[in-house]
């Protein structure tokens, strides 16, 4: 099978998302670095991340999430049960929209300490914030290292 690749760079949460749904997935990968722009002609958005698997170029972090799921063994990315793939939607929906990784609900907490606990509908813990919210002190140093 052709290698996956992903154009972006590390500190793009766009980027961070496709690289850790291969990270979950197992999939190997090959990060291009691309800066947001440098990927046209490809990408007529000249977004990123932008993927290559073979003669196949796909665009925007959701879609690139989802074809790694439907394309690579290993554990689904996304639950079978409506509810929970939405709240999965949801939340790669905030992930990829969150400049800073979390800004915007650090902001609407009233400051920088957000807790995993406070970022879930009320007051649930949300399972995998940490990796997205809290990257540097989340306890999962090693998953972190190994896609930045």
């Amino acid at each position: 099978m052709a290698t996956l690749q992903i154009y972006g760079v590390p500190p793009s949460p766009f980027t961070r998302a496709a690289r850790l749904a291969c990270h979950e997935k197992g999939v190997d990968y090959e990060l291009v670095s691309t800066p947001p722009g440098g990927t046209a002609p490809k990408n007529p958005l000249g977004k990123i991340p932008m993927m290559n698997h073979g003669d196949f170029t796909l665009f925007e972090s959701q879609a690139i999430v989802r074809y790694v799921d439907h394309t690579f063994d290993g554990p689904p990315l996304w639950p079978k049960e409506a509810h929970a793939a939405a709240l999965c939607d949801q939340w790669l929906s905030v992930v990829c929209d969150s400049m800073e990784g979390g800004r915007h609900l650090r902001q609407a907490s009233g400051g920088p300490s957000l807790s995993r606990r406070r970022a879930g509908h009320g007051g649930r813990p949300v399972p995998g914030a940490d990796l997205f919210l809290f990257p540097r002190d989340s306890g999962v140093e090693s998953a972190r290292r190994s896609i930045t």
